[in-house]
C-alpha cells in the first residue's frame, strides 16, 4: 500500500463535539458515535441568488469563533475536513469514532489515474447514452423531491431518510457552507432521471448524496453518475472524487470499491486500496 502525505489539521479541539452512542444503522449489534463540528452557515443558495451582491459578505478565512463557537465558513477549513475523512450533512461535518470498530472507511477515487476506457464503463455508458449531465445551482424542485421519494421508498424504505419531508429535502440540498452544485441527468426532452449533490473542492469533487429513478436500476445509474463525476473531475484538472464512507460489511456500498485506483483514509493518512484489503 502506498501512502498519501496530506498534512491535515482539524482546527481548535474546542470546536468539536461527540454524539451520544446509538445503534449502528449499517452493522447489526454495533453501537455508533460520531465526532462532529458545525461550520458557520453561509446564505443558502436559494436566498443568495435573490440577494443584492452588496448584501452578501465575502467568505472569511480567519479562524475566529462566532457566538455559537462554530468554525467560520472558510473554503480552506472545509477542504481540510473532507480530506481528513469527514463527511458533510448540511453545515455539519462528522466522522465515526465508534468504540472497537473502524468499519466506516472514507474512500476517494484517484480520478486522474482512472481508466476511462474500461469495459465496465463502456457498458454503463451504452445503457445510459440517452442521458446528458446538466450542472446548476443547488436548488431543489418538486421534480427533484418526487424522484427522491420514489428512490428512497424503493431502495431505502427503512433508512433514516425515509421520513424526510419537503423542507428537510430542501435543506439537505441548499444548506451548504461551500461551493455546492446539483448535477442533473436528463433525457433530450428534459425529463429528470437522476441527481447528485456535489461539493466542489480545491483538489476534487465530493459526492454528498445521489438518487435516481428506481425503474432504471438495471442501468446502474448510481455507478454511471460516478463515472460522469470522474470524467468531469478530470476536465477540471482535479485529482480526486470523494465518495464518503465505504463499509466492507455493508453490501449496498460494494459499488464504491469497484472504482480503481482508489484510496481509504486511515490513521496513517490516505492509502491505496490493495487486493489483500478485500477490495
Amino acid at each position: 500500500m502506498s501512502h498519501s502525505t496530506d498534512n491535515v489539521k482539524y482546527g481548535p479541539a474546542s470546536f468539536f463535539q461527540t454524539t451520544a452512542e446509538s445503534l449502528c444503522p449499517y452493522i447489526a449489534d454495533k453501537m455508533s458515535r460520531n465526532l462532529y463540528v458545525e461550520i458557520d452557515k453561509a446564505p443558502t443558495i436559494r436566498n443568495s441568488l435573490f440577494m443584492d451582491a452588496a448584501d452578501i459578505s465575502p467568505p472569511h478565512e480567519a479562524e475566529t469563533t462566532d457566538k455559537n463557537n462554530n468554525i467560520p465558513a472558510s473554503s480552506s477549513q472545509v477542504n481540510i475536513l473532507i480530506k481528513s475523512g469527514f463527511r458533510r450533512s448540511q453545515n455539519f461535518f462528522y466522522k465515526p469514532i465508534c468504540n472497537n470498530c473502524n468499519a466506516c472507511q472514507p474512500i476517494r477515487i484517484k480520478a486522474n489515474e482512472f481508466n476511462m476506457t474500461s469495459k465496465n464503463k463502456k457498458r454503463c455508458d451504452k445503457k445510459n447514452n440517452f442521458l446528458s449531465m446538466h450542472i446548476g445551482h443547488a436548488l431543489g424542485t418538486i421534480e427533484h423531491y418526487i424522484l427522491f421519494r420514489r428512490y428512497v421508498e424503493a431502495r431505502h424504505k427503512n433508512g433514516g431518510m425515509a421520513s424526510m419531508e419537503w423542507l428537510d429535502f430542501i435543506n439537505m440540498i441548499e444548506t451548504a457552507p461551500l461551493a455546492t452544485k446539483l448535477y442533473d441527468f436528463k433525457d433530450e426532452t428534459g425529463k429528470l432521471y437522476a441527481s447528485m449533490i456535489v461539493d466542489e473542492m480545491k483538489d476534487g469533487l465530493s459526492a454528498v448524496y445521489s438518487f435516481f429513478d428506481p425503474d432504471f436500476y438495471k442501468n446502474s445509474l448510481g455507478k454511471w453518475m460516478v463515472y460522469q463525476l470522474i470524467n468531469h473531475c478530470n476536465n477540471l484538472g482535479k485529482k480526486y472524487v470523494y465518495l464518503g464512507y465505504w463499509i466492507k460489511e455493508f453490501p449496498q456500498m460494494d459499488y464504491k470499491k469497484s472504482f480503481k485506483p482508489s484510496q481509504i483514509f486511515t490513521a496513517s493518512g490516505w492509502i491505496d486500496i490493495s487486493c489483500d484489503y478485500g477490495a
